[in-house]
């Protein structure tokens, strides 16, 4: 039986059916195309790279990927000359070409049309993808370069001790956050502590005849020493619970 759907008058109506074609390329790939797609033109994404320059993507998770990328290399690493920067790039450019192989190596990579909307997808065929094996490894040697050249690699970074200063930097940042937020924790506590003493102990004050404001706020000698005794017990757990809970954490690693 037919699918139907209904129009805005009411009536029932057939649906329409999408019907994929297919068209290769002198390569070998195929294409499956949406005909009511758009041009199979692909629309240009452009992005700024790290040395003042653009490059042009073709996709938008090609766009998150490379934005991705280049903002976790540079808020990660102190890259600021501009032949440093210039490396950086090229670096991301040839991260770039391996992401786009890798893709294709999956065996289907989908394309856009000329509105940036998803319009169908390739068929990679099996010998490109050989080919694609083929040149990893070499992409992936130029990689380690342009790192090792930017002291970005492991063995580099840890060789002059970068990465160990930069480790303990970052616990050493992390506990004097930890530190920060504690001691504020502990001023609004102290705060409210001397506040409520300052007005028990007016009360205290007060002379005889005033007595029976005194019963109703239960304001002695005892009562005043009970609550800075309990009190002071609160400031000591919040102190041991920082202690046990943050402090033991990275004391260790300083």
């Amino acid at each position: 039986m037919p699918d139907y759907e209904y129009g805005e008058d009411g009536l029932p109506k057939r649906k329409k059916r999408v019907r994929q074609r297919q068209s290769s390329d002198s390569e070998g790939s195929t294409f499956h195309e949406d005909p009511n797609a758009g041009s199979r033109t692909r629309k240009i994404y452009t992005v700024d790279q790290p040395d003042g320059g653009q490059v042009h993507l073709q996709t938008p998770s090609e766009v998150s990927y490379y934005e991705k990328l280049r903002d976790q290399y540079q808020g990660e690493y102190e890259v600021e000359a501009p032949n440093d920067l210039a490396r950086l790039s090229q670096l991301l450019t040839l991260e770039l070409t391996i992401y786009r192989k890798q893709q294709r190596m999956l065996g289907a990579v989908v394309y856009y049309d000329d509105q940036g909307n998803m319009a169908g997808w390739e068929e990679v065929s099996s010998a490109e993808q050989a080919q694609i094996a083929d040149s990893l490894p070499k992409l992936q040697a130029e990689v380690r370069n342009l790192e090792k050249a930017l002291k970005l690699d492991r063995s580099t970074r840890e060789g002059t001790g970068e990465g160990e200063i930069r480790r303990y930097m970052e616990t050493l940042k992390g506990a004097a956050n930890d530190y920060k937020i504690h001691l504020s924790e502990r001023y609004t506590k102290f705060d409210e502590f001397v506040s409520e003493l300052r007005w028990r102990l007016r009360v205290l004050r007060l002379p005889e005849e005033m007595e029976d404001d005194k019963k109703y706020h239960n304001i002695s000698q005892e009562t005043v020493i009970e609550f800075c005794e309990q009190q002071l017990r609160e400031l000591e757990e919040l102190d041991k619970e920082f202690a046990k809970n943050k402090q033991s954490l990275w004391v260790g690693q300083i």
